[in-house]
Parts: structure tokens; sequence; C-alpha cells
């Protein structure tokens, strides 16, 4: 059985995808991040290249009234203690719309 905000973090997974990301999504949900995204990238500096990997820490509600200020900073402290980035992800819909904007917001 599938709760109500699976189609939404697909969603949000795929839009990660398109921006390059490499996704996993938490299954029922039952940690503090529902998505987790990896984007390796290659910096170049003077004449030294290395290679880098952003960690994303993605949490996803279905309005932005659902994220409590304690749920952003718990989401952000259990990000920065693994070395990622926390990510917040909502739907914000106009009435009568079926289907609304999706908003990321850093942490």
């Amino acid at each position: 059985m599938t709760h109500r905000g699976t189609p939404l973090e697909w969603q949000v997974a795929h839009k990660f995808e398109k921006l390059g990301y490499r996704v996993k999504r938490s299954y029922a949900s039952l940690g503090i991040y529902d998505i987790l995204a990896f984007k390796k990238y290659y910096v170049r500096c003077d004449c030294i290249g290395y290679t880098s990997t952003e960690v994303l820490e993605i949490q996803v509600k279905g309005t932005p009234y659902e994220f409590k200020d304690e749920d952003k900073a718990a989401l952000k402290q259990h990000a920065e203690a693994i070395g990622a980035r926390a990510v917040y992800a909502y739907r914000r819909r106009k009435k009568g719309q079926k289907r609304g904007k999706i908003f990321i917001e850093y942490l």
C-alpha cells in the first residue's frame, strides 16, 4: 500500500534526475529524509583537477505548512553530520488546480 506522498516523491526524484543527480528513494519514509541524491562533478583549480560528489538529503512534504522549524533543524543537523546538504521540497497549489508547482528550498 502506498501513502499519499509517494507520487510527489517520484516527481521530486525525477526533477533531480533531470538536473543530473542519481536518486535513491527511501521506501516507507521511515528515516529523516525521503530521497538521497548524488551528483559527481569534476573540479579544476590551477593545474590540479579532482572529482567531488555532492550529496543531498531531501525531505518531501505535500504543503509548506507541514514542515515545522524543528523538522528543518533536525534535517539540517542530520545532513551536516554525514557531509550532505539538506533540501526541503514541497508542492504549492492554487485554488482549483489539480497539480501544483514543486518548490525546492536548500537549508
